[in-house]
């Protein structure tokens, strides 16, 4: 059985999703490819916490998944790598 997945903002400046630094990542994707992420600000991840996967991808962090964003900003999130997002295991990000 396949599932699908939504988070969907009313716009990017009024839907905001904020860890306010009190997690590794806003959003964690795993082994999920039908999943869309749109009209959302994503903010306040904090993935500065040793190994992999916790020092990566503040803001998303995708594991096996390939989502899709469309009209979503990303900002204000610290990583020891790929501030935003970071992805790993045959995981790919589609932007629109």
């Amino acid at each position: 059985m396949e599932s699908y997945v939504s988070l969907s903002g009313e716009d990017e400046a009024n839907t905001i999703l904020d860890a306010k630094y009190a997690a590794d990542h806003v959003i964690y994707c795993l082994s999920d490819n039908n999943l869309t992420i749109e009209d959302l600000t994503i903010q306040g991840g904090h993935a500065n916490s040793g190994s992999a996967p916790n020092n990566s991808g503040g803001g998303i962090f995708c594991d096996d998944s390939s989502p899709t964003l469309s009209n979503c900003t990303i900002s204000g999130n610290t990583a020891d790598y790929y501030l935003a997002a970071s992805t790993v295991e045959e995981a790919a990000i589609q932007l629109f």
